[in-house]
């Protein structure tokens, strides 16, 4: 008679923890599913990943966009300079400042947006074995995500930007009065302007920062940068060849 209440709270004591199993598991299903490879928590990289950081490969990956983009841009900006030059002949068309950075913003947005909405990947992100995903479920990110997602990096980018610009100042100032500033008054110019601008690069800097590293553009989004499963691509390739 004595065993039948400790039997009976057993299940009791237990349904938590099983319910959070359960839900654990069903994140990492859907993961699975989207082929993302995302981490399961216990701080490895998911199976067939590279023995890379994740946060290195989404630092060349982003080097090796911004290089492919500025290609496609040069040839555009001269187009732009060419149709303007017939109603501003007068100051040779648009400048070549404003003409790149026109055609920078036009192509950067085709191919960042396009790229990750149409195959979840630019080419930088499927060379180095990574792709965007929602967060949550690991499905493929809507237009929608992708759009908002572009709009919070080039905010970010806007706002480190002006961070760079608030410390340069500070700096040259300082360089102006080197010789008339004590010692310990130019060291502590100097941190605060390193401070300005990792306040102002907050939006790229927490995507460092975290368990599933996402940045301010990814939060806007809601999405992830997960790691591809190499390996189970390639099997996937070979099945349909």
């Amino acid at each position: 008679m004595s065993e039948a209440p400790v039997s009976g709270a057993a299940p009791s004591a237990q349904a938590a923890p099983a319910r959070k199993r359960n839900l654990l598991a069903s994140i990492a299903a859907a993961g699975r599913r989207a082929g993302s490879g995302l981490k399961s928590g216990s701080g490895g990289p998911a199976p067939g990943a590279s023995a890379i950081p994740k946060e290195l490969r989404r630092i060349a990956a982003r080097l090796i966009d911004i290089i492919i983009a500025a290609a496609f841009s040069i040839p555009f900006s001269w187009l732009f300079r060419i149709i303007t030059y017939q109603w501003m002949k007068d100051v040779g068309g648009m400048g070549y400042d404003l003409s790149l950075y026109f055609a920078g913003l036009l192509v950067g947005s085709v191919y960042f947006i396009f790229g990750e909405w149409r195959y979840g990947k630019t080419a930088g992100k499927w060379l180095l074995g990574l792709k965007v995903v929602s967060y949550g479920d690991g499905r493929k990110l809507a237009l929608g995500g992708v759009f908002w997602r572009w709009i919070g990096f080039m905010a970010s980018m806007f706002w480190a930007y002006i961070g760079y610009r608030i410390a340069l100042i500070i700096i040259n100032i300082l360089g102006i009065f080197k010789a008339d500033t004590p010692y310990y008054a130019y060291l502590g110019a100097v941190a605060s302007a390193i401070a300005i601008f990792t306040i102002f690069s907050l939006g790229l800097l927490i995507t460092f920062v975290g368990k599933y590293k996402r940045g301010f553009h990814d939060l806007l989004g809601r999405s992830i940068v997960a790691e591809e499963i190499i390996k189970e691509r390639g099997k996937t390739s070979e099945g349909k060849s």
